[in-house]
């Protein structure tokens, strides 16, 4: 009961710091007198329990404000956590956590959604969410920005040269260890507050000085303060600013943070994971084995895009086609007669004579082969390079070969080795054109092996050169 005698209210308190701020700033340089007041109210439901202001020798108007706070009051300098705050910022950071390490592992192929399908895709974001969002719970939870001091978050509403927290010594248990009046004095420290002790004798301990700096700049703006009286005079009369008919009834926690940022940052990560998700599965294309079958039917079909390869299909010119094309203004169409089946005679391994009808062997769709005798390759002086498929010993296995290749988009021709100077017999089947340097005979090879790819053929394809007879 002695102690309950013994505390102080908010009016003692109120008139105790007016005294106090008034010795306080004594020495101030000024031009005349003080203006004291208490129980302010501003724009925006903005209380000050305490006013002193006075105008500096440079016309400037000094002010110093004062939240007095006594033991019924306590509520307003005692720490509630925010945890509303807390849990969307917690869901902010988790998402763009969630839905970076998401996309960084898509981009690097880390994994795929088709590996983990649809659901599991949707899975790992969430437990990547589950982790950023509990990690920065356990990592943050004792900020400062969670815990809510209503006297602080006033102050923070509107620009004051220096602003005092003002409590009864009865307010907090002690001073030494209570959590609440240590998170107080933090956080007057980290905003550049003072903090004032009031005794039961009235007599005031100074904890903290504010800062002689402004650690807010020009972040707060300066608000006009009404006197209890003049505020009742006005609503008497009836003439009153705009911003007096929106006064709400004191709440302590209405200064809280809103959340509109973390959920326009929670909606975008989410907005652009469900666009890539989206657009990987529209991506997704089941791949099946292709069988030799279908992939002989699939060269037949793509022909006509491999043309850029293949020799001109609309002519065929009376002369043999090597490379460097030979630039002639007197070219007509070659007509040949079907050649006659040839006999089955072994063919000597060394012909020089050159006599052979079947010299060149070439074929157009579906015409009927046209053919040269080795006269034809006479112009042949130097030595020849083509892309050999393989070696024939009869007539009638080439030009069986040459279609077959045609089918598949190949254009081939042959060249009866007896026309060489070769020590061998037979027709060399080969792909393209016959060329005069190896460079170009090798360019066109490698051409010729990209277009097989996996080789379902199974061609052996491989540069040889020709040496005209002397």
């Amino acid at each position: 009961m002695e102690w309950q005698s013994q505390t102080l209210t908010e009016t003692d308190i109120k008139s105790a710091t007016l005294r106090y701020l008034k010795h306080h700033y004594r020495f101030r340089q000024r031009q005349g007198g003080w203006e004291l007041s208490s129980d302010l109210r501003g724009k925006g439901g903005i209380v000050a329990d305490g006013f002193l202001s006075f105008v500096q020798p440079s016309g400037e108007v000094f002010r110093a404000t004062f939240e007095a706070t006594s033991y019924d009051t306590k509520a307003e300098v005692r720490y509630r956590k925010q945890k509303i705050l807390l849990y969307w910022d917690a869901a902010a950071v988790a998402a763009c956590f969630a839905c970076g390490l998401l996309l960084l592992g898509l981009f690097r192929a880390w994994f795929t959604v088709e590996a983990l399908t649809l659901t599991g895709a949707i899975a790992l974001f969430i437990a990547f969410f589950t982790f950023g969002f509990f990690g920065f719970l356990l990592l943050f939870r004792g900020w400062r920005r969670y815990r809510y001091i209503y006297a602080i978050e006033q102050f923070k509403r509107y620009h004051a040269d220096e602003q005092w927290v003002a409590l009864g010594e009865d307010v907090f248990a002690n001073l030494t260890s209570d959590p609440y009046y240590l998170e107080l004095k933090k956080q007057c420290i980290y905003n550049g507050m003072g903090l004032l002790i009031v005794r039961p004798d009235k007599s005031i301990l100074m904890q903290l000085s504010p800062a002689r700096k402004d650690v807010f700049g020009k972040k707060r703006s300066n608000i006009d303060f009404l006197r209890q009286d003049d505020l009742q005079r006005m609503l008497d009369e009836g003439r009153y600013p705009e911003w007096m008919a929106t006064l709400k009834p004191e709440n302590l926690l209405r200064f809280q943070r809103r959340y509109k940022y973390q959920m326009l940052i929670v909606g975008i990560c989410l907005a652009i994971t469900s666009g890539v998700l989206y657009q990987e599965m529209q991506e997704l294309k089941t791949i099946e084995e292709e069988s030799p079958e279908a992939y002989l039917r699939r060269m037949a079909d793509v022909r006509k895009r491999n043309e850029s390869y293949t020799q001109p299909i609309t002519f065929v010119l009376d002369t043999l086609i090597t490379w460097p094309y030979p630039i002639r203004k007197d070219m007509e169409p070659y007509l040949s007669l079907q050649p006659a089946q040839p006999e089955s005679v072994t063919v000597p391994p060394v012909a020089r004579s050159g006599a052979s009808s079947e010299g060149f062997v070439g074929h157009l769709d579906d015409a009927a082969p046209y053919t040269y005798d080795c006269s034809r390759l006479r112009p042949l002086t130097s030595t020849g390079y083509i892309i050999q498929e393989g070696v024939y010993q009869s007539y009638s296995a080439v030009t069986a070969r040459i279609r077959e290749l045609e089918g598949f988009g190949f254009t081939a021709s042959a060249v009866w080795l007896g026309c060489f100077d070769e020590l061998e017999s037979g027709y060399a089947l080969y792909f393209g054109l016959i060329f005069d340097d190896p460079t170009s005979a090798r360019s066109s090879l490698e051409n010729y092996q990209q277009r097989l790819g996996d080789n379902v053929l199974n061609l052996n394809l491989q540069l040889r050169s020709l040496t005209p007879l002397e």
